[in-house]
């Protein structure tokens, strides 16, 4: 068969063009398994890290993650705000001191409130006593009435609401204030409205050993706390040598009452008849 020029021009541009289509296909193809490749390993990345944070996750008891995640991650914000508010130590002091005792008591109340019901006064009260066996009864009142053991005592209502709160919220710290351990003990006060109910809320779910880690942990970690926000108010200067404070352009420090040093004196100046720039090349030899 005899094929003429044209004909055989327009094969060989026919062959050539899918010769390129089949390039950019397989290219296209490569690319393709490439990127899902790439994300295939992504994929893998995830799953080896979620799988790493689970492992380290289940190493924690209960009572630890629910303190780390629920209880500290909203409360200790709260009190590093109020705590930075305070300019002086002693207030500071008193803050503390104040907020790691109403937590103590706050605990402490919760636990009590998990054991069992004691007796009524009530059920625990004797028979009445007939009326004509009460003239035979002598009153002993040398201990007075608060000292008997059926004695309940009962809060004045005379007693501001405000005050009773702020004894409740003090109980266990004793002794009197001064000033400025009264400010620390009022902003206290103010800054555990809140994190109280949180500590609460995740406390009173907990039993046995994760509510002991949970108790112990929030405690030390309030203290740790406290140590570290003292130290970022109180942080010192931090040291430094001659040769920054050169690069600094700042003059290095000297003994106390040193001035700056003196300037330095300016070079002397060259000889007469030499040459004001010696870094010219020298004149050549002359000629014999």
């Amino acid at each position: 068969m005899i094929i003429s020029r044209e004909d055989f021009i327009q094969e060989l541009q026919l062959r050539e063009q899918i010769r390129k289509v089949i390039r950019i296909v397989k290219k296209r193809k490569v690319l393709t398994e490439q990127a899902e490749e790439q994300q295939l390993r992504s994929i893998i990345r995830e799953l080896i890290a979620e799988a790493e944070i689970g492992s380290e996750n289940s190493d924690r008891p209960t009572g630890i993650r629910i303190l780390d995640e629920e209880v500290l991650q909203n409360i200790i914000n709260t009190f590093r705000r109020y705590y930075k508010q305070l300019a002086k130590p002693e207030q500071r002091e008193s803050f503390r001191t104040h907020i790691i005792n109403a937590t103590e008591n706050l605990l402490n109340r919760i636990e009590s409130g998990q054991l069992p019901a004691e007796p009524s006064a009530e059920a625990e009260a004797p028979p009445p006593i007939p009326v004509n066996e009460q003239e035979a009864i002598s009153l002993d009142v040398s201990g007075g009435a608060k000292s008997d053991p059926m004695f309940i005592d009962v809060p004045d209502d005379d007693m501001d609401a405000d005050e009773q709160a702020k004894q409740d919220f003090r109980t266990g710290v004793e002794g009197s204030l001064s000033p400025d351990q009264e400010i620390g003990a009022e902003r206290a006060q103010v800054a555990f409205n809140g994190p109280d109910t949180t500590i609460e809320n995740a406390y009173k779910t907990l039993r046995g050993e994760d509510a002991s880690l949970f108790r112990e942990y929030l405690i030390t970690n309030l203290k740790l706390h406290f140590d570290a926000m003292e130290e970022e108010l109180t942080m010192p200067a931090e040291p430094t040598t001659p040769s920054y404070e050169e690069e600094a352009g700042a003059p290095p420090p000297g003994p106390p009452g040193m001035g700056a040093p003196p300037p330095e004196s300016p070079p002397p100046a060259p000889p007469m008849g030499a040459p004001e720039d010696e870094s010219l090349p020298p004149l050549p030899p002359l000629a014999q």
